[in-house]
């Protein structure tokens, strides 16, 4: 029976976060409150507090939830890339989220085009803003390591082209979400990153 309870309580605290995303996606952060999410599941505002702290505590843990979703964990990918072309792969994958995963696209939209950052969510924003420098920082270590084993050229600077990198992928993301029927992520997007990264091959 007790193994069920937790089964349950599981249960509930998707519904609550996926229940909480297409509220945040449709009506924006800020005008959805705790008692929408809880009417929306059918459930207490008093249950949400059994599993999240407050709003923002929620918000977060979507984050972290929409991640483990996808299975994707990009320091540890990024660290044990090989080549110039497995790093174009685990980008291609990276991208694919998107197109496949509606979970993925519909967070990605919701925190760089339609969150109202605000004192409440300092601290959220504070934690992304740590995690797009970590991520630059293992990007660039990556293409020094392919530059050092003799797959990139030895006059490039890795952390010039990992932000560049990475604002062309957040330009394309842009821009698909936007209009998704403009191109293919998959295709187009991959293709476009790999053209530009292979014209620092060695």
């Amino acid at each position: 029976m007790a193994r069920k309870t937790k089964e349950e309580a599981y249960k509930t605290r998707l519904n609550i976060l996926y229940t909480a995303l297409n509220l945040f996606f449709e009506k924006g952060y800020a005008r959805t409150s705790l008692d929408d999410i809880a009417s929306a599941c059918g459930i207490t505002r008093g249950a949400i507090y059994w599993h999240f702290k407050d709003k923002a505590d929620l918000f977060l843990t979507l984050s972290q939830q929409i991640d483990e979703e996808a299975k994707i964990n990009y320091n540890e990918i990024l660290e044990n890339t090989e080549s110039l072309e497995g790093l174009l792969h685990e980008i291609g994958n990276y991208l694919v989220q998107f197109e496949e995963n509606e979970n993925y696209w519909k967070f990605y939209c919701l925190i760089n085009y339609k969150i109202e950052w605000n004192e409440e969510l300092e601290p959220v924003l504070v934690q992304y803003r740590e995690e797009l420098r970590d991520l630059l920082r293992v990007l660039s270590q990556t293409l020094g390591r392919l530059k050092d084993d003799g797959g990139l050229r030895n006059n490039i600077d890795t952390d010039e082209i990992a932000l560049a990198t990475w604002a062309f992928i957040e330009g394309l993301l842009g821009m698909w979400f936007l209009d998704p029927g403009i191109f293919s992520l998959k295709q187009t997007g991959a293709k476009l990153i790999g053209d530009y990264l292979r014209q620092f091959s060695s």
